[in-house]
């Protein structure tokens, strides 16, 4: 079983409570409009946007456009995963947020391009997390990229790197960016300090915490409302 199960069964039955209306949702799921490699034809009018952030993970050293052009095709291709997909007529993803997403290059995309937007996470709580949690280049996969990504090469001489923190840095962003600009809703993020720390095994009182997040920040309303709207001006 998925190990957050619970949370999605969680969601589910609050979605379908305040809108009466089914929500299904998928694991792991991958959809084309989403890609670990950003598609300028795909993305074009948060391009700059996109560039800019990238350009600040990787100290200005590179440029996006440029490093793209050194990509495979079978990763220019790839699609990224989703934690948990609600799919119509919610369309959003939600992200849990373990320990290993909290650190300064999450805290630099969270304060850059993100004016725009609306959330369905707290921002302030992110960023206080990202703030207490500076990591060090290190051996680890959680710092270390294991197989090579173009856009994120090694920074330093020896093992010791941090290239992962970076490039999950732009996940993420990419995850919370794209789908707004794409006419999707909001994605919902859950970080682990909610569940009290735990990232499995939730019980009965991590979940209330979990529903009162939820409520207190009034994120199902950023979700159906909207879609709601775009809908309408599909229709017109």
């Amino acid at each position: 079983m998925n190990k957050l199960k619970p949370i999605a069964i969680l969601i589910k039955k609050m979605l379908e409570d305040r809108f009466g209306i089914e929500a299904n949702y998928t694991f792991e799921g991958r959809s084309p409009w989403l890609l670990n490699i950003p598609s300028r034809i795909m993305y074009g009018e948060i391009w700059d946007e996109l560039s800019k952030v990238y350009g600040l993970l990787l100290d200005n050293t590179y440029n996006l456009e440029e490093r793209i052009t050194l990509a495979d095709e079978k990763s220019i291709k790839r699609l990224a995963r989703m934690d948990i997909w609600f799919g119509e007529p919610y369309n959003f993803i939600c992200e849990f947020d373990e320990n290993q997403h909290f650190n300064q290059y999450r805290r630099l995309t969270l304060e850059n391009s993100y004016e725009y937007f609306k959330f369905s996470f707290n921002k302030e709580d992110y960023l206080e997390i990202c703030t207490s949690r500076i990591i060090n280049p290190g051996t680890s996969g959680f710092h270390k990229l294991k197989s090579k990504d173009c856009l994120f090469p090694a920074m330093y001489e020896g093992e010791k790197q941090d290239n992962r923190l970076r490039q999950r840095a732009f996940r993420d962003f990419l995850k919370d960016i794209v789908p707004i600009y794409l006419g999707y809703n909001p994605t919902m993020r859950i970080n682990y300090k909610v569940t009290n720390g735990k990232i499995k095994g939730f019980d009965e009182d991590d979940l209330n915490c979990v529903k009162n997040y939820i409520l207190k920040g009034n994120y199902l309303e950023n979700i159906l409302n909207n879609r709601i709207k775009l809908l309408e001006v599909k229709l017109c």
